[in-house]
This record gives structure tokens, C-alpha cells and sequence, in this order.
């Protein structure tokens, strides 16, 4: 991770098309977060991770971008797909920026990368480390 401490600022699950529910700890295992509607271990989009600086650089509010993670210090969008990193007990995977037709446009495509959780199981909290 590059700089200063990487950190999580804000955590979403989506319980259903159409509802996020801001959290502060989410349990998290292969699959991704519990409870939210793509929690699936073959999926290649379990994760939305945005970073902070961008949802400050073009006015959006956390939840704004329908992300799962909004994290600082830890620039999602340059790292190569495939980069690992951990929070807490659980590793995550990028697997690249794919995204729904139109949802990235007012953000120069920068709406985030998503990621799978690759090892590992625990409480995923606002306020963790990222290494």
C-alpha cells in the first residue's frame, strides 16, 4: 500500500436490487459480505471498492458510486487487476473496473475497482487498515 496508512472509511451492503444499507463491521468470507445480494464465491464482481479522494474529486457522497467499501489512502483505481491486499483477516483481489452502462460517466470512469475476497474470514470495520 502506498504512503500513508490505508484505511476504511465506509462499508455498504445491498440486501436487495435497489437498497444500500450504510454499516459499520460486515462479516466477510469467500463470497464477500454477508448479507449483501452478490455475496457469491463464483462471482467476478463481489466487491465495489472506491476510493474517498475520487468520490471528493467529483462532489459524490459515500454510497453515491453503489460501492461496497469507500476507503482512503489506498489509490483502488492504479492498481493492476489481480493486486492483493488485506484487511484484517481477509484478502481481497482486484479484478478490474467493469461497470453498468452509464454509471461511471460523471467520474471519468473512475468509479472503482471491483474486488473478490480471496482468503480468509472476519469483521470487516470501518476504521481498519489496509496493508
Amino acid at each position: 500500500v502506498r504512503g500513508l496508512m490505508a484505511k476504511v472509511t465506509n462499508l455498504f451492503i445491498s440486501p436487495s436490487s435497489g437498497v444500500w444499507k450504510e454499516v459499520q463491521s460486515v462479516e466477510t468470507e469467500i463470497g464477500g459480505f454477508k448479507g449483501d445480494r452478490n455475496f457469491s464465491s463464483t462471482s467476478d464482481k463481489q466487491l465495489l471498492v472506491t476510493d474517498e479522494e475520487v468520490l471528493k474529486k467529483y462532489g459524490k457522497k459515500p454510497g453515491d458510486m453503489k460501492e461496497n467499501l469507500v476507503v482512503s489512502g489506498l489509490g483502488v483505481q492504479e492498481l493492476a487487476p489481480g493486486s492483493l491486499f488485506k484487511i484484517g483477516n481477509v484478502e481481497f483481489r482486484t479484478v478490474g473496473a467493469r461497470f453498468c452502462e452509464g454509471q461511471s460517466m460523471d467520474t471519468e470512469g473512475k468509479r472503482g475497482v471491483f474486488v473478490n475476497v480471496v482468503n480468509g474470514s472476519g469483521l470487516v470495520k470501518v476504521g481498519d487498515e489496509i496493508i
